[in-house]
């Protein structure tokens, strides 16, 4: 994720690796991704993990593993983190 934020400079390097740029009703995104070269195409669907406030040592709800932006309004964190965590195999060996 720290690699994906230092992008910020080309957004369009970002925006790339999406596949799907828009919402659909089948909840599911395409993103490609490249591991030694090789590129990937990872489907993702649009569930995240979640943890409830009453559950939460820290005091709050959220996503468990990234965050979304500050306003709320994009989820690309997330959403390219969840692919990768599938293209290596799950969060735990992020």
């Amino acid at each position: 994720m720290a690699s994906a934020s230092s992008l910020g400079e080309w957004p369009n390097l970002i925006r790339n690796s999406f596949l799907t740029q828009t919402k659909n009703s089948a909840g599911i995104s395409g993103v490609r991704l490249f591991m030694r070269g090789k590129p990937y195409v990872i489907s993702i669907d649009d569930n995240m993990a979640f943890i409830n406030e009453t559950y939460s040592d820290y005091g709050g709800g959220g996503l468990v593993f990234a965050y979304l932006s500050k306003d709320n309004k994009t989820i690309w964190g997330p959403v390219l983190e969840k692919a990768f965590a599938k293209l290596i195999g799950n969060y735990p060996r992020l």
